[in-house]
């Protein structure tokens, strides 16, 4: 009888943390702003090969870099704004072709980067995380745009 207890108790737990809001608002504490985006990828290569990427240079504010991470479900396709969200620079964040990102030259520290699974970043105690929109796959091919707010 316990043991069902606690098993209810998972699976109520589970629901309620699968069921939160996905808007993914947490780059409050950001300078990178969030453009205009609404891209169709049709690229196979990109759609169908686990830990590539591809980078948009003419949407959201400095440029949008897409990943496709190799998990499956909600976190496969991810698409980031390249604008560097510690510092005010008017540069997108350079992008090696591994697909990590730093904030160079005269637009920040060159150590820190970040990637499609290290969004954020603190500096001095204040946390700054990439500003992510939306990447779904549909019919049609990988849809990039922002949120639903």
């Amino acid at each position: 009888m316990f043991l069902k207890k606690i098993a209810i108790l998972f699976v109520v737990f589970v629901a309620i943390i699968a069921c939160k809001d996905d808007n993914r608002s947490e780059n409050l504490q950001s300078f990178a702003r969030e453009g205009i985006v609404n891209q169709l990828i049709t690229d196979a290569s990109l759609i169908n090969t686990p830990l590539e990427h591809i980078v948009l240079a003419n949407q959201g504010t400095r440029g949008v870099i897409v990943y496709n991470t190799g998990n499956t479900g909600a976190f496969q396709y991810r698409a980031f704004e390249l604008s560097c969200p510690y510092t005010n620079c008017s540069e997108p964040m350079e992008v090696d072709n591994a697909g990590t990102l730093t904030c160079g030259g005269d637009c920040g520290d060159d150590t820190i980067t970040f990637n499609a699974f290290k969004t954020s970043v603190t500096i001095d105690g204040e946390t700054y995380h990439l500003v992510e929109y939306e990447a779904r796959l549909t019919g049609a091919g990988l849809r990039i745009r922002n949120f639903a707010r």
